[in-house]
């Protein structure tokens, strides 16, 4: 990412945070003035939310300086977005209970005003102390998702079982089982340990592939070196490859090149526009992956990634924006699987009678999980890392294992 779109971009976030931060502390000093309580009660948040902004301004000069950041600004991260994330649902709740008390109140006045008996209506005014009392307990509650998000959800790494059957997969293939990784993030596990995790269960699962569909790191290659031993204690039947995602570009050329040299001393074989075929007998399953593409960068190169590859033949690919499915491939490349990465899940979701509700799905018209059209299928893997802020609400890090069914007679 070019720095001074980075500038512009951090600054619109940290002006959004200090004024949602401002409106909820001048809300807060209120209410706890009107309840007589000790000047601490308010005082001390103040100096909170000071401190807090001040680190965002040093971690966007962290970020200028191309400084990877240590294991206490990595925690001291998590805090903050326990600090700042509650009030972006918390604050325009209180903004929309100050309009409607603003204009009572404005109603009352009129009265007051044009009538010449007017008798104050006590209940009221109860009804008001009530609705803010209740108003501020219930204001906890984001607070507690986010706190749980951030020190558990955020490494309760989930398995996710799909089956997907294809016509053109020859019997040898019946049963082939993939697992499929992304967004690793390296840089947002706060230890190896975490990642380790994942590891063990996957290694669990005995997979015969293993793909991860990009976004390796946030925006250096050396966050690799946390997860680096781990990483090479990835093992397959048939090996582990993997694509390029959008944060794999978010750096100069030279340590875009370290980035893949990095990667590949691990073990993975990366499919930079590229193709790799696995043979069963007389069948074949052929994996093709492509650089990153989306509507800012591309460099995607289809015709070379699909050189060679064989249309009677099943075949799967690796793409980490899922967008591109509807863009390059459904209805218009003979590819059975996509399999892509990029949006998270939002990292942040409520399920509501069956069904997930998550900001993301504003953005992406095929944000998580299996998409059919006809005989074409596209997965979106939900991430194993994070980005932003390190925080996962109802909204797990996931595993998913594929396993490839047999229809052809």
């Amino acid at each position: 990412m070019e720095t001074e779109k980075f500038v512009y971009f951090f600054a619109t976030i940290l002006i959004f945070l200090l004024t949602i931060d401002i409106y909820f502390l001048i809300s807060w000093q209120k209410f706890a003035r009107n309840k007589n309580w000790h000047k601490l009660s308010y005082t001390i948040p103040w100096i909170l939310g000071i401190i807090f902004f001040i680190y965002y301004g040093l971690t966007l000069w962290f970020r200028l300086e191309n400084k990877i950041p240590t294991d206490f600004e990595k925690f001291f991260f998590s805090i903050a977005a326990i600090w700042y994330l509650p009030k972006i649902l918390i604050v325009p709740i209180i903004f929309i209970k100050d309009a409607i008390f603003f204009f009572k109140n404005r109603i009352l006045r009129y009265y007051q005003e044009h009538q010449d008996k007017f008798e104050p209506d006590n209940n009221l005014m109860k009804r008001r102390q009530f609705m803010q009392n209740t108003g501020w307990a219930l204001a906890g509650v984001p607070f507690l998702l986010v706190t749980r998000g951030v020190f558990h959800t955020t490494y309760d790494f989930r398995v996710h079982n799909v089956q997907i059957p294809l016509n053109k997969l020859g019997s040898e293939f019946n049963g082939f089982t993939i697992i499929q990784l992304s967004d690793l993030h390296a840089g947002s596990f706060i230890n190896s340990e975490s990642f380790a995790k994942a590891r063990r269960i996957i290694e669990g699962l005995n997979p015969d592939l293993i793909v991860m569909t990009g976004d390796f790191v946030n925006f250096h290659s050396r966050e690799l070196k946390l997860i680096y031993p781990e990483l090479k204690k990835f093992k397959a039947k048939y090996g582990v490859l993997g694509c390029l995602g959008n944060h794999d570009h978010y750096m100069v050329d030279d340590e875009h090149q370290q980035l893949i040299k990095i990667l590949e001393d691990s073990g993975l074989r990366l499919l930079i526009n590229d193709n790799f075929s696995i043979e069963l007998g007389d069948s074949v399953l052929q994996i093709i992956g492509v650089d990153n593409v989306n509507f800012r960068s591309d460099y995607s190169d289809f015709p070379q990634a699909m050189k060679g590859i064989e249309s009677k033949y099943p075949s799967i690919l690796l793409c980490h924006d899922p967008t591109n499915w509807d863009r390059f491939v459904r209805k218009k490349k003979d590819i059975d699987i996509m399999l892509s990465g990029h949006t998270h899940g939002g990292q942040v979701g409520i399920e509501l009678f069956g069904q997930y509700l998550s900001p993301v799905r504003i953005v992406y018209k095929q944000w998580a999980g299996l998409y059919k059209d006809e005989g074409q299928y596209l997965y979106i893997n939900r991430g194993l890392g994070v980005v932003g802020p390190p925080v996962r609400v109802d909204m797990p890090p996931e595993i998913t294992f594929i396993e490839l069914i047999s229809q052809s007679t």
